[in-house]
């Protein structure tokens, strides 16, 4: 990821989404913009262990005027997207939409707008960002405010201020505790990708998120030095010098 070689993060896929978020926003913490993306990993010549074909997806928002798959793909890339196994988002941020950047002189209140349709009830909705004061839910590491849904807890409509602290991003999602029909799934979750906050023209930096990553590739360069089954001693060689090139940018990143 921070060598640049990749177009978006499969956020909804055969994985466990909070997981999967988790270190996707250590990433954007950073500063790296990385879209959320969504794909099924389905047997569709047996029964399958979780869920249909198209059960996980990624929804992007396109130019008006027929849709072509290049637009689509522009879409994807620029972050103007929703992952998800069901409901559908929306948000804004200071007007800016979903992959958009707030550019900012100073902190202040900025308004956000969230809405949600969904076909299976849920838990939470929540508006999640990093550069607001942080509040203690995911660790104490990121400001969660949990936004209201209707009695059915299938729709919302949300306006409101979120008080930017420094540069950062802020995305929506919405998930259940346990699976909900008629989802087959372990549980419902869908995400927004982020809109980007910049304060006084500076990037978002996290000491904490930058060593979680050099260790990580500590760990990763370990293992690929043990692997026995590499083609030749010019592919391994290769393949662990692009390894410390990664984590010689996340070292600089601390």
């Amino acid at each position: 990821m921070s060598l640049g070689k990749l177009d978006y993060l499969e956020v909804v896929g055969f994985n466990d989404y909070r997981a999967t978020a988790g270190v996707w926003y250590r990433l954007l913490d950073l500063g790296f913009r990385i879209p959320a993306g969504a794909g099924t990993d389905a047997m569709a010549n047996f029964a399958s262990l979780r869920g249909p074909v198209g059960m996980d997806r990624v929804y992007a928002r396109v130019p008006s005027g027929p849709v072509k798959i290049e637009s689509f793909m522009d879409a994807l890339k620029s972050g103007k997207t929703v992952a998800t196994n069901g409901p559908l988002l929306d948000f804004s941020l200071d007007s800016e939409k979903i992959g958009g950047e707030v550019k900012m002189v100073g902190a202040k209140n900025v308004v956000f707008s969230a809405s949600l349709r969904s076909i299976a009830p849920l838990d939470h909705l929540e508006l999640v960002c990093y550069g607001a004061k942080a509040v203690q839910r995911d660790g104490g590491r990121y400001f969660v405010q949990e936004l209201k849904m209707n009695a059915s807890r299938d729709e919302g409509e949300v306006r409101g201020e979120v008080a930017i602290e420094k540069s950062g991003w802020c995305l929506v999602r919405a998930s259940s505790r346990k699976s909900e029909y008629p989802i087959l799934d372990n549980y419902v979750y869908a995400t927004t990708s982020p809109i980007y906050v910049t304060v006084d023209g500076k990037k978002p930096t996290s000491h904490d998120d930058a060593e979680y990553f050099v260790t990580w590739m500590d760990r990763t360069m370990s293992m690929a030095s043990k692997y026995a089954y590499w083609n030749s001693d010019a592919e391994k060689e290769f393949a662990l010098q692009r390894l410390a090139e990664a984590k010689k940018i996340y070292e600089e990143l601390k």
